[in-house]
């Protein structure tokens, strides 16, 4: 089989060479060329010469160069871009008379190399056109319409780009047949589809939008918001594939239409304008032609700032694009999309117009059906990673089973799709799921939970966070206060300076105060365990000078160092005020904070019930979920929604249409689920509840360095089933309290773990000085539980905790005060001879009395239900078949 690689020679925007790095990628083909699957490329001299010998070494003898008088053509065709060199390359699109002096090259260079296969980049009407006269395969290629950090794609079409490849011959009852009517959810789509293990696709869309203006003018909005990205002025799918020839006219015909029906539009141009200053030239008269919908425009200059397409389609309520891939990359969040050009995945009578998409008038349920038949297709037999250009194996595997397709169906587009679908689809998915467990690998990376080792000395210090200092060297502050005695700051300063200057009192005060955890000091440090060194006496006369850490998470580089630490942790305890920092918002933030707050304590307990809930609702898109499960709460409650302070009104629109009473909390992104929870505690705390319940969307789970997708769920799913799974598992745990004073906690049964083996990573002293001494034997991981609210008081009275006392997120998943006071509710909840009850997962199972702490981790747990629930359910899939 031949195939040649026909790199565009037309001057596109007045160049020979804008498809250089497109014709490097395919090298490698090149070389790996063998008789059975000969790939020759066919470029002219200006693009060669800009690869240069050194590219094409090796390959020299698979080029076709062009003839002089193919080059004189060529140069015959370059001319003014805006004027003429448009038009020309229409007219070279769509067939028409451009095209047929390049029907002439393909001619020859099919008689010196009878091509079985042709692949061209981008639309080519020449190709259309001397495929009709030779028995001849076209694979058309162009980027897909995913980008990092979404997969990486590109697509190999046997009818052409956009609006003339395969997906447009198709309609929505096509895919269904040629998927099995099995459709693709969203979340499939984002943790098997995505560029890296972490799925950044799903937590973009959470992230807050920078600062500004704009992100000011599209938070503050209370209308509808719709997403217009913009292309470039001169980009083919623009002018080949829709009815616009301006950028202009598609401002001007979708914002005024916009407006009307009371939306509020976020433009955002493209980022290449900024290489290219006619469609620079061309966005601005756009804009200017807006200013009488100024009001309702928020135009984004991709050529100046950065925005994120997930966080911009997100907070949208619509997306209306021409034939951008912003718009199909919508569909990883079923977001409605109004395609108003013809693109390369868009079937027909699936999209509503932008009429319909605007007064709602088409059916919801199908289109959402419908893309996701479109996801299963255009992921499983169609779009393929942007690396099988370079990737001999799988390009030949794909070009023959296109070509034996389209000769084999003769042009049938339903049944090549359906053959495409059929072949790939198997394995791809196969690699997808095996993505969404494991994640993909990423070379360099630290994805395995290994770190990148900087280039420093052996015991270099690494940063950590304030508020994670203060907690790890509160206790051993405290210790050493009581054994010195000292009075204030600087007298604590001095004796810790002289003490540990001496190694004698350096080795006492160190085991005093515990600084060394002994076992972890012998396994870190190999050296001291080989040599059989006590290794508190070896930290105190060499290690710390050394900078090795004496325990997990504690950091000390020098002996100024640590006694800068030391007493830093003690100003509290000079000054009577809690065991932590404070981080103090800004003065906008926290009037806003304060506003709410007192709204809240405006608002409950005016109903006169005896529950109180407050869910913490961050991920939107998990929010029907939670108001499903508060369903079962067989008596009225006051619910307390903590929110994200940005992108928050589809969160609100969610929850006020099934509780319009709700009091709603957007609150800055401190202490994840626990801060806002304390924050609002106080207000609780006011009124006689028999109990409380505290809820959060939880999506993510790490493990050694990946996102489980798969596992987040189910611990979701399973603290929602324990705790609201029924009206009568909540009557009875509701009973629990009512009936016996004793009881002041219940969670899920499987989420109870063991202190023992998550313990607190500053050895419970804050919770020994709020709490007592109580012995604490675990506590619910994921912090979803029922509680008595007066068990609590002592977090929010005598702690003193808030949501200043945590700083700004960080993204750590464990270690950070929000991970200690996670800790404390158990360590609550038993003082003063209190009980913890566990609720099993099966709602129909009785209240757990005798609660024992899991004796795995979390994480075998998880791995063991999971499987639970894949073999139960294949049985139920095997008992349907045999019956």
């Amino acid at each position: 089989m031949r195939v040649l690689i026909y790199v565009e020679p037309h001057p596109i925007r007045n160049s020979q060479t804008i498809f250089k790095d497109v014709a490097r990628h395919f090298l490698p083909l090149l070389a790996g060329s063998t008789a059975d699957f000969d790939v020759r490329m066919y470029a002219t001299r200006a693009l060669l010469g800009a690869i240069g010998d050194e590219g094409l070494a090796g390959v020299e003898n698979r080029l076709i160069r062009a003839s002089p008088a193919e080059e004189a053509l060529f140069a015959r065709h370059r001319c003014d871009w805006e004027t003429e060199g448009i038009p020309a390359w229409l007219s070279l699109m769509a067939g028409g008379d451009v095209a047929e002096d390049y029907v002439g090259v393909l001619r020859r260079v099919w008689s010196e190399f009878p091509y079985d296969i042709i692949v061209h980049w981008g639309e080519n009407g020449a190709v259309t056109k001397f495929i009709e006269e030779r028995p001849v395969t076209r694979i058309a290629m162009e980027l897909g319409c995913t980008r990092a950090p979404f997969l990486e794609t590109v697509f190999m079409d046997p009818f052409g780009t956009n609006g003339s490849a395969i997906v447009p011959r198709l309609s929505v009852d096509d895919l269904r047949g040629i998927v099995g009517d099995n459709p693709m959810s969203a979340a499939e789509a984002l943790y098997g589809y995505s560029a890296n293990l972490e799925a950044l696709p799903y937590e973009q869309q959470f992230l807050p939008l920078a600062g500004g203006d704009w992100s000011t003018r599209i938070l503050g909005a209370t209308q509808k918001i719709a997403f217009l990205p913009l292309q470039l002025h001169d980009d083919a799918n623009l002018l080949r594939f829709s009815k616009y020839e301006t950028v202009e006219e598609v401002v001007l015909d979708v914002v005024p239409k916009l407006a009307a029906a009371g939306y509020l539009t976020v433009i955002k141009t493209h980022p290449s304008a900024k290489h290219r200053h006619n469609s620079q030239a061309a966005f601005s008269l756009a804009r200017a032609a807006l200013r009488p919908w100024a009001d309702d425009v928020v135009w984004l200059d991709a050529t100046k700032g950065v925005y994120n397409n997930a966080q911009l389609a997100a907070l949208a309520d619509l997306v209306v694009t021409v034939n951008s891939s912003v718009g199909f990359e919508s569909l990883y969040y079923d977001k409605v999309v109004s395609v108003l050009g013809d693109a390369v995945y868009k079937p027909a009578g699936l999209f509503p117009d932008l009429e319909e998409a605007i007064s709602g008038s088409f059916d919801l349920a199908a289109y959402r059906h419908g893309i996701g038949l479109l996801r299963r297709f255009m992921f499983g037999g169609y779009m393929v990673s942007d690396t099988v250009r370079g990737d001999f194996p799988a390009f030949q595997s794909i070009a023959v089973t296109i070509d034996a397709a389209r000769r084999g169906d003769d042009g049938d587009a339903v049944a090549i799709a359906k053959r495409m679908y059929q072949t790939f689809s198997l394995a791809r998915e196969h690699q997808a799921r095996a993505r969404m467990v494991s994640g993909g690998s990423v070379p360099g990376s630290s994805e395995f939970g290994v770190p990148v080792l900087p280039a420093a000395r052996p015991h270099a210090i690494e940063s950590r966070s304030a508020e994670f200092s203060r907690t790890e060297f509160t206790g051993p502050a405290r210790r050493l206060l009581a054994l010195i005695g000292a009075a204030d700051g600087d007298s604590f300063r001095n004796a810790l300076r002289t003490a540990f200057a001496d190694p004698e009192t350096a080795e006492k005060y160190g085991r005093a105060a515990g600084i060394v955890d002994e076992t972890f000091y012998l396994t870190t440090h190999s050296d001291v365990a080989k040599a059989a060194m006590d290794p508190v006496r070896h930290w105190a006369r060499y290690g710390l000078r050394e900078g090795r850490k004496p325990r997990r998470g504690l950091n000390i580089g020098s002996v100024e160092q640590l006694v800068d630490e030391l007493v830093s942790a003690a100003e509290p305890l000079f000054a009577g005020i809690p065991d932590f920092l404070d981080f103090p918002l800004n003065p906008d933030a926290e009037a806003r904070r304060q506003t709410s707050l007192a709204a809240i304590r405006g608002g409950l307990g005016t109903r006169g019930h005896k529950v109180a809930v407050v869910a913490h609702m961050y991920y939107c898109d998990l929010v029907p979920e939670l108001l499903v499960s508060l369903a079962n709460i067989p008596e009225g409650f006051d619910l307390v929604v903590t929110m994200p302070d940005w992108g928050n009104r589809q969160i609100a629109e969610s929850v006020r249409a099934v509780y319009p009473n709700a009091l709603l909390y957007p609150v800055v992104n401190r202490g994840r689920d626990i801060g806002p929870f304390l924050d609002v505690l106080p207000a609780v705390l006011e009124h006689d509840y028999d109990a409380i319940l505290h809820l959060q969307t939880k999506a993510g789970y790490f493990h050694a360095g990946r996102l489980r997708r798969d596992l987040g769920e189910l611990w979701r799913g399973e603290a929602l089933d324990a705790l609201l799974g029924s009206p009568e598992r909540v009557a009875a745990i509701l009973d629990a309290f009512r009936t016996d004073p004793a009881v002041h906690e219940v969670g899920p049964q499987p989420h109870y773990v063991s202190l023992a083996k998550y313990p607190y990573h500053d050895r419970g002293e804050l919770g020994k000085s709020l709490l007592g001494a109580t012995p604490a034997e675990g506590f619910f991981a994921g912090t979803m539980f029922w509680a008595r609210p007066n068990v609590l008081r002592p977090l929010v009275e005598q702690g003193a905790l808030t949501l200043t006392s945590f700083a700004e997120e960080t993204g750590a998943n464990d270690g950070a005060l929000a991970h200690l006071v996670e800790r404390l509710f158990g360590h609550a909840a038993l003082a003063d001879g209190g009980v913890i009850i566990g609720a099993p997962v099966d709602p129909a199972e009785p209240l757990v009395t005798d609660l024992q702490p899991l004796a795995v981790t979390i994480h075998e747990h998880m791995e063991a239900a999971l499987a639970a629930k894949l073999a139960a359910r294949k049985a139920r899939a095997r008992g349907a078949l045999a019956w």
